[in-house]
């Protein structure tokens, strides 16, 4: 027999799983809220949230940058560049009712988060 054999080694017992932390909890208490209070559900995991802001934010910059340089490079007038801001401002007065819709969507987050610290905190106290 072979002393160095890995079955002839005592098997030491694994470590249970570590304990959610108090923020974990919470935003996994929000979550569950979210899919009760709002009409969208459940909303989207925070790393897919930070990606799409992250590709409007870069598109959104490359898209100035883009309009600036052919404004400058065409020669553009003052007026006609002034009238394009008023069209912008005219595109976002019309996109309003999808802003609405993303702030009652912030509201909703809010409510479930306090929702989520209450539980959290009753849940503690009776620990």
């Amino acid at each position: 027999m072979n002393d160095t054999h890995p079955a002839s080694e005592p098997i030491e017992p694994k470590a249970p799983p570590p304990e959610p932390s108090a923020a974990e909890t919470i935003d996994d208490l929000q979550d569950d809220a979210m899919q009760r209070i709002s009409d969208d559900g459940r909303p989207p995991a925070k790393r897919t949230r930070a990606r799409e802001w992250r590709w409007f934010i870069g598109g959104a910059t490359l898209t100035a940058v883009a309009l600036a340089t052919w404004l400058i490079v065409a020669g553009v007038s003052g007026g006609i560049a002034f009238a394009g801001v008023l069209y912008g401002i005219g595109l976002l007065v019309l996109a309003s009712p999808v802003c609405l819709i993303g702030f009652f969507r912030a509201r909703e987050e809010r409510e479930a988060r306090v929702e989520a610290v209450e539980i959290r905190r009753a849940s503690a106290v009776h620990r």
